[in-house]
């Protein structure tokens, strides 16, 4: 077994432009050592706060449903540069 067969890139991002390039250069690298990439996004919770509306269960149900989609999107954007370049992606990349 070689010392790259273990190796894990992890790259996580919001889906942004710099977040692309981000994510570009890490899969590069990736593909340099022969490592999987896993790639990540992070959601904050709802926050009554920044929104000023006191969060009624459809509201709260409303953002969860646009968040988990736009997390879908980012990853399944990772996921298909990840193909083009040939790198493993491994969950929750998909």
């Amino acid at each position: 077994m070689s010392l790259a067969s273990g190796l894990r890139r992890s790259s996580a991002t919001d889906g942004s432009e710099l977040g692309g390039k981000a994510v570009d250069q890490g899969l590069d690298l990736a593909k340099q050592l022969g490592a999987k990439v896993t790639a990540i996004t992070v959601t904050e919770p709802w926050t009554a706060a920044a929104y000023g509306t006191i969060p009624t269960p459809t509201l709260i149900k409303v953002y969860d449903k646009a968040a988990a989609d736009n997390a879908a999107r980012i990853l399944a954007s990772v996921s298909d540069v990840a193909k083009k370049k040939q790198v493993a992606c491994v969950r929750p990349c998909t």
